[in-house]
């Protein structure tokens, strides 16, 4: 039934994965594992056997790159806690950005990524 239907969507995440010039819709069980969104990723993206970096946008509109089991965590709190917000879309999709590991653009994010923490780090000096 649609209530049925409705209530197996609300125990998935909802996904909108950015790869090359292709926009993919997906969903993956709610409390899924890093693993299984790599393998949920190469098979929406058949050919993507290789290396994918994994990108997501934080509060300060910054990418911030998905390399472990934490980040993960990370990225899907703070996508809750954003998508429960009052007057949030009740059909948020967590959006992620794909590289491959040894292209161009991954490189780039990359490097964006440490000025920033480099940047960042001289600003406001951790004090031991």
């Amino acid at each position: 039934t649609q209530v049925e239907e409705a209530l197996a969507r609300r125990s998935q995440l909802r996904l909108k994965l950015h790869h090359k010039k292709k926009i993919k819709i997906v969903s993956l069980e709610d409390g899924a594992t890093l693993h299984a969104l790599r393998a949920l990723i190469a098979q929406a993206f058949t050919g993507s056997r290789t290396h994918l970096d994994l990108f997501y946008r934080d509060d300060d509109g910054d990418l911030i790159c998905v390399e472990d089991e934490q980040d993960w965590v990370e990225c899907v709190v703070q996508f809750r806690f954003h998508s429960a917000r009052p007057g949030a879309s009740p059909g948020a999709k967590l959006a992620l950005w794909i590289e491959t590991a040894d292209s161009e653009e991954s490189a780039l994010m990359r490097s964006t990524l440490k000025n920033r923490l480099k940047s960042s780090q001289r600003s406001n000096p951790v004090s031991e």
